[in-house]
């Protein structure tokens, strides 16, 4: 999941032209200021609009840009093709559908994942907050956190039963990861509070989640 970056008065155009596989661009003089300066993890959505007619149009994420360069970009973002452009063409950081759809929007339901069941799960990167609702034949559980999180990403893990005490979840960082924080044993992280929201944050740079309790 890549954390999104935004700026006013994004505006530029292409310094040279591109074809439709290149994931670097050369922007107008001076203009890279106007844009996010994404690090790892994070990116910002960009449109390229051909100047001659406004009709070809692709929406791009940009990942990396140093200066006036853009040296990181994804291709044909949400369902547009990736095409060849001209020096001179339009780069604009402008909203997109995609944009808007991963804000939250009032009203919309917490926890995103209930997990009902003492089954050992493996959080996915899509997950942000679980809450564990055990009330059939509950038992301890463990949980592994995802695998290539992004960089900033956040999990929230709670207690809806009120039976974390009696039932402890044991929180494992995924290979290669590590936990930082709070009650640590043998690198896990143990959730032994009865209503307890525990919250953990992906710190790419130390590959840890940094925990608080």
């Amino acid at each position: 999941m890549t954390i999104l970056l935004f700026s006013n008065d994004g505006s530029s155009t292409l310094a040279g032209a591109i074809n439709s596989t290149q994931t670097n661009c050369a922007l107008a003089a001076g203009t890279g200021v106007k844009f996010p300066n994404p690090i790892a993890g994070q990116g910002f959505t960009a449109t390229l609009i051909d100047a001659a007619t406004g009709l070809i149009k692709e929406i791009v994420l940009v990942t990396a840009i140093s200066g006036d360069n853009v040296t990181s970009m994804v291709r044909g973002q949400e369902g547009t093709t990736a095409q060849s452009y001209l020096s001179g063409d339009i780069f604009a950081h402008q909203m997109t559908a995609g944009t808007s759809s991963s804000f939250l929007q009032q009203g919309q339901a917490f926890p995103a994942r209930p997990v009902t069941t003492s089954t050992p799960i493996t959080l996915t990167n899509s997950d942000g907050a679980v809450m564990f609702v055990r009330t059939v034949a509950p038992a301890a559980t463990s949980l592994t956190m995802p695998p290539g999180p992004s960089n900033g990403q956040v999990i929230r893990l709670s207690d809806g039963a009120g039976n974390f005490q009696q039932f402890p979840i044991t929180v494992t960082p995924n290979a290669g990861q590590a936990i930082a924080g709070g009650n640590i044993s043998t690198g896990a992280v143990v959730l032994q509070t009865n209503h307890q929201t525990a919250e953990f944050q992906w710190i790419a740079a130390a590959n840890t989640w940094s925990f608080k309790p």
